[in-house]
């Protein structure tokens, strides 16, 4: 659809061939001033983004109003990796979390809760596992923990300090050195001093320490509230270092590293939500990223309407495109906008943000017929490219091609665990 004047609220009917030849026009004008907001992505869809976004000189701003970006952050500094550790909670025997509302909530409920039903279990001789959770709320993990330790706010990295040092106080720990390089080095405070200021008490503090050294297995996680301080970075840094002092990193029972991913991962969330290119023309929003309702002031100006200027640089924007399922306030504002498929209706590949220790691809095909005349979004730029001369890097007709080219290269690999003879059988 094309809105019919500024401002208005009319829209007028378009054709595929002619909302094609519209944004055509607009990209060839558009060579290296291109912007593109987009939720994070993974899999095909970021491959033909990506692919899309290069060769028209373009930027891409990933934006999730859910981010994880002070979490990816420390455990980054941490671990040196750019994805969630898996967090083995179902073979451990201990689990000190902080923040994180990870029953409920927090990242993949549905893993940890199979994790946690197996860690509550009490047969074959294993003892039932103990839950302590640190956490400034009350919420639906603190309830099922075995013990609640309530932290005052923002204090959680002092209350993991002081566990460091309780442990390293009784000669515990297996690599004191790796947990001091990572946290700096600096004097741990005893549990007596961290009462004071964190509101847990010394003797939980020592019975933490004393159950993660003796009473193992024991892994060590954090995020949500944690890190949603000033020292949000410094709170989950000392946590998440805690299995460095443990020695819980990649052993049968620990926090496990991903490993490498065959396809393209997830989008780090860890990206800044504002403009680096200047002079932007043309500023595509595709998926659900809403800038008419969630982006940063800055972004939202530099975004919204022709000759309005934001604090950094002036941005002319001749022209916005949408690309939704339905109405909403970004499309509203939008001088173009197409209507997408849902993901039962489209292809893609998908790479989830916390995997169970090893890469997964999640295959997305069409189940159920379109009912309406829709364009997924892949498809839309595969043809866009197509008709102002991208066709040399984006080899592709369709995003089916994709991923099948995508399934092919992972089953000729032969690292996935399902093994087929031919491609077809794969469909």
């Amino acid at each position: 659809m094309r809105r019919v004047g500024a401002g208005s609220t009319n829209y007028d009917d378009l054709s595929w061939n002619e909302a094609f030849d519209a944004f055509a026009e607009v990209v060839r004008g558009a060579q290296g001033s291109a912007l593109f907001i987009t939720e994070p992505l993974s899999g095909a869809l970021k491959q033909v983004v990506d692919a899309f976004i290069e060769g028209i000189g373009g930027e891409r701003i990933v934006f999730d109003p859910l981010e994880e970006a002070v979490l990816l952050e420390a455990v980054n500094r941490v671990f040196g990796v750019s994805q969630i550790p898996f967090a083995d909670i179902g073979n451990a025997q201990t689990v000190l979390s902080f923040g994180a509302d990870w029953l409920h909530t927090w990242m993949s409920p549905v893993q940890y809760g199979q994790g946690y039903s197996q860690f509550r279990k009490d047969d074959e001789g294993s003892p039932r596992g103990v839950l302590y959770h640190v956490d400034s709320n009350i919420n639906g993990t603190s309830g099922m923990a075995d013990r609640w330790l309530a932290v005052n706010p923002g204090y959680e990295g002092m209350v993991a300090m002081a566990i460091a040092g309780a442990i390293m106080e009784n000669g515990g720990g297996s690599n004191a050195d790796a947990f001091n390089a990572v946290t700096g080095g600096a004097d741990l405070p005893s549990p007596e001093d961290a009462e004071s200021q964190t509101g847990v008490s010394a003797d939980a503090i020592r019975e933490v320490a004393d159950r993660l050294v003796n009473s193992g297995p024991s892994v060590v996680f954090g995020g949500g509230n944690s890190g949603a301080h000033t020292n949000g970075l410094s709170n989950l840094t000392a946590i998440y270092a805690l299995n460095l002092l443990l020695g819980n990193i990649n052993s049968p029972v620990a926090c496990t590293l991903p490993a490498a991913p065959e396809v393209p991962s997830k989008d780090s969330s860890a990206t800044p939500a504002r403009a680096t290119k200047p002079g932007a023309t043309w500023c595509p929003e595709y998926r659900a990223a809403n800038s008419a309702r969630s982006l940063s002031i800055r972004l939202t100006l530099f975004m919204e309407h022709p000759g309005v200027k934001s604090s950094a640089r002036h941005c002319r924007t001749p022209i916005r495109l949408s690309a939704s399922p339905a109405i909403s306030t970004r499309r509203r504002s939008t001088r173009i906008c197409s209507s997408r498929p849902d993901c039962a209706r489209s292809w893609n590949t998908v790479m989830p943000a916390v995997t169970p220790g090893y890469p997964v691809v999640g295959f997305q095909q069409p189940v159920v017929l379109r009912f309406y005349d829709t364009q997924a979004v892949g498809d839309v730029l595969l043809t866009i490219a197509e008709e102002v001369g991208l066709g040399d890097a984006m080899p592709w007709a369709t995003m089916q091609q994709v991923v099948q080219e995508q399934a092919e290269a992972l089953r000729t690999s032969t690292a996935g665990n399902i093994q087929a003879a031919n491609d077809p059988s794969l469909y």
